[in-house]
């Protein structure tokens, strides 16, 4: 399976948010995050649930067999 991420940020938000890394990687994980799941939904057979990183992962997280 190959993946791919495009990362959609202007050279000025690149520059504001470099200039604090926790947020850089937190933007990223959740543009990663996103695009992931909505990609897993696509080829998921169930259309299931991923929940983003750091949400409850209660009975809704990801498909059970």
């Amino acid at each position: 399976m190959k993946l791919r991420v495009e990362l959609d940020l202007t050279p000025q938000e690149l520059t504001e948010l470099t200039q604090n890394h926790q947020v850089l990687w937190q933007n990223l994980q959740m543009q990663f995050w996103s695009q992931v799941s909505q990609q897993m939904m696509k080829m998921s057979p169930l259309g299931g649930f991923y929940p983003m990183p750091g949400q409850n992962n209660d009975e809704r997280g990801g498909p059970r067999e």
